[in-house]
């Protein structure tokens, strides 16, 4: 939960982990956090939201993990250049095809991230 007096989020990049994650602190000015937080992300992706955000913004759990499974299930143990959508494999359209399938059942989506993270690389897909 971040932000809290004595915890600065830098201090922990340091530290052999393979991902970061920060959750807004509940209370006063939630939704002004999400966004701040949010858009930090978008600054730095060595950070993300922590997935329990869903509960911020109003996706019910349930929900949620069925809509992920399902585009999960579509690209699991296949050749993603054979799944139709991404014959011509970019993050960019990865992002656009998992937006495809995530934004019709989670009204209030506003973008996609994507990573690879063995190479730093990312793309955000915010039609």
């Amino acid at each position: 939960m971040h932000p809290q007096k004595g915890q600065d989020s830098e201090r922990y990049l340091g530290l052999d982990f393979e991902h970061f994650f920060l959750q807004p602190l509940d209370g006063n000015r939630l939704r002004e956090k999400v966004r701040l937080y949010v858009e930090y992300c978008l600054r730095d992706p060595r950070w993300r939201l922590n997935l329990q955000t869903h509960k911020l913004i109003g996706i019910p759990r349930l929900e949620l993990d069925a809509t992920i499974a399902k585009a999960r299930a579509a690209i699991s143990h296949r050749f993603l250049n054979e799944v139709e959508g991404l014959s011509v494999l970019t993050l960019e359209n990865i992002a656009v095809w998992l937006w495809d399938r995530l934004s019709l059942a989670l009204p209030g989506l506003s973008k996609v991230a994507v990573w690879r993270d063995g190479c730093g690389q990312h793309c955000i897909y915010a039609p």
